[in-house]
């Protein structure tokens, strides 16, 4: 995934109404960017995730 798009999905979302779950996604994904970086592993069902969440923030 472009880190770009990350970084604007997970600014995005963390404005937007989530679920408790996907609120738990989010501040994983936030934690595991600072973590590591440039070097974050983002799965593909992640990454799914992390669109649907986006489609939604349109």
């Amino acid at each position: 995934m472009d880190l770009r798009r990350l970084d604007w999905i997970l600014i995005k979302a963390q404005t937007m109404s989530l679920s408790p779950r996907e609120q738990r996604f989010i501040a994983d994904m936030i934690d595991r960017r600072e973590r590591y970086g440039d070097a974050v592993p983002v799965s593909d069902k992640q990454e799914d995730w992390l669109e649907s969440i986006a489609a939604r923030a349109a």
